[in-house]
């Protein structure tokens, strides 16, 4: 599944075990692009990713809620999905660096 998110971060995290995202634009955990972001402990999940990351990625909300047995209509959906798919495709362009303007 594809996330995407914005980060702010002041230092790297090294060594922490299985990546929770691989990372395709941007720089990931090691300071390196497609180093891989935020880890995975068991049932923990962190992440250096900030903002409404949730509204942000529709698909990754609807797969949290899978897993906590919840409904997994979200609302405004529909508006939802368009606005993280016209972001993915902007993130695709040839060109685009991991900035987003």
């Amino acid at each position: 599944m594809e996330v995407v998110g914005f980060k702010s971060l002041f230092g790297h995290s090294h060594g922490m075990g299985e990546a929770l995202f691989d990372t395709v634009k941007g720089v990931g955990r090691d300071g390196q692009e497609n180093s891989g972001e935020g880890f995975r402990r068991g049932g923990l999940m962190a992440t250096y990713l900030i903002g409404p990351l949730l509204i942000l990625n529709p698909p990754l909300c609807k797969w949290l809620l899978r897993q906590m047995g919840a409904e997994d209509t979200l609302a405004f959906e529909d508006a939802a999905f368009a606005s993280f798919n016209k972001r993915v495709a902007e993130f695709r362009e040839p060109g685009r660096g991991f900035q987003y303007s």
